[in-house]
């Protein structure tokens, strides 16, 4: 007997998981795994995307009568969706988009990666630029330039913003520190001298 559209639409909607979006490290990229989910909704006909909402909202019904906790777990988690979603629309850097920010931060870990191979003593965030200045000035060029906007433009309404929800530091407390890239925290070199 061949399944409704609906109900093929609706396993795949559910077969988009937080697993397909890791890295090498296992941090899951949320902002990739909701913004999936979204657009596979998006993509979907105004009476699919009911049918999805629909039955997330009986099975909703159905968990709160099995397990009022657990329902109320599962609204929390949904409202924490939402929050986390807007924390990600706000921008890391002031005057620069969400995407731009995360092009900066993958500078800055680029910058991270070079300083982690210098020696002990040496590793600062100057010494790793001047390394990466001999092997490719261009990208230690703009090194510098994304280590001077992540020290000096931080948007303070993210940090504020995250301090507030109470339900992203609950479900998403896992990235609470990914707002501060690896190369802004001081190495004891730097500490050492004075930085």
């Amino acid at each position: 007997m061949p399944a409704h559209p609906e109900d093929i639409a609706l396993d795949t909607y559910w077969s988009i998981t937080p697993d397909q979006f890791k890295d090498e490290q296992g941090n899951t990229n949320w902002r990739g795994y909701f913004g999936a989910q979204e657009q596979y909704l998006a993509a979907q006909s105004p009476d699919i995307r009911a049918y999805i909402e629909r039955y997330e909202s009986r099975w909703l019904s159905d968990l709160k009568a099995e397990s009022p906790k657990a329902a109320e777990v599962e609204l929390a988690y949904r409202q924490s969706r939402k929050d986390y979603q807007t924390y990600q629309s706000i921008p890391k850097y002031m005057g620069f988009s969400p995407e731009q920010g995360d092009a900066i931060d993958k500078l800055l870990v680029n910058v991270a990666d070079w300083r982690g191979r210098l020696p002990y003593g040496a590793r600062t965030t100057k010494n790793a630029i001047a390394m990466m200045m001999v092997e490719n000035p261009q990208m230690a060029s703009q090194a510098m330039v994304a280590v001077q906007i992540a020290q000096k433009l931080r948007n303070p309404a993210r940090t504020i913003y995250w301090g507030q929800s109470t339900s992203l530091q609950l479900f998403f407390s896992d990235t609470a520190g990914e707002d501060w890239p690896a190369i802004l925290r001081p190495t004891i070199a730097e500490i050492l001298a004075g930085r």
